[in-house]
């Protein structure tokens, strides 16, 4: 594909020189001309059509945020960010600071619905600076309650906190309610992340208090009496638990809010069996999936299918628990179905529904706009008539060539637009799929008890999440054949610290330039950088000694580059066999054979591996 977009440019720029050296002498005059017009037209009518302009760009980006937000509601986030992101644009290329905010405020509320609370986080402190330019400290607030539950959902809780205390007091002094019902439960959920129950407990109780007087039965105050009973169950408070759970049953029903009726029952359910009341639970369980398969609510059923099938067992009825064995295997074997089938269906929704209204929109616009400024327009194109027409013999079959090359050219270059949109939003794909083979064998993870098997399957998931990370690499990038690597590493560095939770005592060094490999040799080292890496963090420091490992990738004189990763760990005998399976060794030898490199390794001072490969 990237070969056709060339050959796609190629064309365009002989299609627009061909012919060019004998119109420019006939057209010289006419250009002449029409530029006098054109500096009239301006002087007289240039302001009033930059304000209606400015005016139709405005109002075009606010009905793509409620295109965005129509989307959202029907939970086809990737379609809500499409738009919201070109509704960013609009706001940008207008400077309208007040509206660009909220739009990222809601691409931050959009990130955080589809499990991106990095992007969310960022989206979010954009917006706090532009909220802060222009001193709006109502929405400084809003903004400092979001950025405080995305520090929560990234598990930095005392970020958070902090957040979430200049939230409060600027709610306060603001006497925004509603912000400061949100601020209280921001709060209340860091303060549980840092297992501060005692503090978390009146947080969230104020927030419930401050939800029911303002916001009476709506779900914004089911969600946090919920989160009362997270908190509370968390302090060992059952029977308190109970009570706020029976409460989101009652509200999810007034509602017909079905998710969050169903996890009501569910958390009423598993508080029952921490109860050791297996009876209680089960009913409360069972409606729990019922609902949750209504509304095709797929992420908790895994965990209520294995719940009930332990209490079936454990009551002597194995049928029944043999049963739901079967559907929690089942429904974890159908997630990556699912999420294939939901994005084919959100795709073409997108282009059969959001274009059909969009288009609509602007045809709206451009007839407003030919009403206001017709006479200008008649007057302009008869006068250009006139002067066309005494041309008209003479350059008859020139123009006809000049107007077949231009439909040619517009039409190639918007060819070349889709091609480009159609190859990211492939790999836009791939990272998704690949993100959900992810979490499937996160979920198998969770249900096994041997740490070998546990270790390989956290292996397997870092190696499918370092060919996920390249894959967004691709479909952000402007250059869809390269991907610029030290970026990758970092990405790669931190996922992989994260997983295995070392981020605070190992620190990886990309001692390195920018450089950018072709995609094909970008996946092998992505892949060999991973496993070195996790070899690293694994066994260069036991028992949870601090370290440093140093990463680079450097072009050698001879067109060679030199990939090393180094670290000052216990190091290793020479002759001493690879710690675990074995498998990670044997891939990192597979892959340099696939790159037509060599591979050395030294052990002085701890473990540095050098890899040298010619470049494609």
């Amino acid at each position: 594909m990237i070969g056709n977009l060339k050959r796609v440019n190629l064309i365009l720029q002989i299609q627009s020189s061909e012919g060019a050296c004998g119109i420019i002498k006939i057209l010289w005059w006419r250009v002449t001309v029409a530029l006098l017009f054109f500096i009239l037209f301006s002087i007289v009518c240039s302001p009033s059509i930059i304000a209606q302009n400015n005016y139709g760009t405005r109002d075009q980006g606010f009905k793509l945020t409620l295109i965005a937000s129509k989307f959202s509601q029907a939970e086809q986030f990737d379609s809500a960010a499409l738009y919201l992101t070109e509704a960013k644009e609009i706001f940008e290329s207008l400077e309208d600071k007040k509206e660009l905010a909220n739009t990222l405020h809601n691409l931050s509320l959009n990130c955080f619905k589809l499990g991106q609370f990095d992007a969310s986080l960022e989206h979010d402190f954009k917006a706090l600076s532009l909220r802060e330019e222009i001193k709006e400290q109502a929405g400084v607030a809003k903004s400092y309650v979001s950025i405080a539950t995305d520090f929560y959902l990234v598990g930095k809780y005392q970020n958070g906190l902090d957040y979430g205390l200049k939230a409060l007091k600027l709610c306060e002094e603001e006497g925004d309610q509603e912000a400061l019902g949100l601020a209280y439960h921001g709060l209340a959920s860091n303060y549980m992340g840092l297992q501060k129950f005692d503090e978390a407990l009146p947080a969230i109780n104020k927030a419930v208090e401050i939800k029911q007087k303002n916001s009476p039965n709506t779900y914004t105050v089911l969600s946090s009496i919920n989160t009362q009973g997270n908190v509370l169950k968390l302090m060992g408070n059952y029977k308190a638990a109970l009570i706020s759970y029976e409460k989101v049953i009652e509200l999810g029903k007034i509602l017909n809010a079905k998710r969050g009726l169903a996890t009501g029952l569910a958390n009423t359910g598993h508080t029952y069996l921490l109860l050791k009341n297996d009876n209680k639970a089960l009913p409360y369980l069972l409606e729990a999936v019922k609902v949750e398969n209504e509304i095709n609510f797929l992420a908790n059923l895994p965990e209520q299918y294995m719940h009930i099938s332990n209490i079936y067992e454990n009551n002597g009825d194995f049928e029944n628990a043999l049963i739901y064995h079967k559907k929690h295997t089942s429904i974890n074997d159908s997630l990556f179905t699912q999420e294939k089938n939901r994005a084919s269906t959100e795709l073409q929704t997108q282009y059969e529904t959001g274009k059909k209204d969009a288009l609509l929109n602007v045809k709206d616009e451009q007839l407003n706009q030919q009403k206001k400024s017709q006479w200008l327009v008649i007057g302009i194109a008869l006068t250009l008539a006139l002067l066309l027409f005494t041309l008209y013999r003479s350059y008859l079959s020139r123009s006809k060539r000049l107007s077949i090359t231009a439909d040619l050219n517009k039409k190639l270059v918007s060819k070349n637009k889709e091609n480009e949109l159609l190859l990211k939003e492939i790999h836009h794909r791939v990272k998704n799929n690949l993100e959900v083979v992810s979490s499937l064998l996160a979920l198998q993870s969770a249900q096994i008890d041997d740490p070998e098997i546990q270790n390989a399957m956290q292996a397997s998931q870092n190696r499918v999440q370092s060919m996920g990370i390249l894959h967004q690499k691709l479909y952000q990038s402007e250059h869809l054949a390269f991907i610029e690597m030290k970026n990758y590493f970092s990405n790669l560095s931190e996922n992989l610290l994260d997983s295995y939770n070392a981020s605070d005592r190992i620190m990886i060094d990309l001692d390195m330039k920018d450089i950018e490999l072709d995609i094909d040799s970008a996946v092998p080292v992505g892949l060999i950088v991973n496993e070195l890496l996790t070899n690293a963090v694994k066994y260069a420091f036991p028992t949870g000694n601090m370290g440093n490992i140093k990463l680079s990738l450097i072009e050698l004189s001879n067109k060679m580059l030199q990939l090393n990763v180094a670290d000052n760990g216990v190091g290793k005998l020479a002759n001493e066999k690879p710690k675990g399976t074995g498998f990670g060794t044997q891939l990192i030898d597979l892959l340099t054979q696939q790159l037509d490199g060599q591979i050395t390794q030294t052990w002085k001072d701890g473990t540095s591996i050098f890899i040298q490969f010619p470049r494609r």
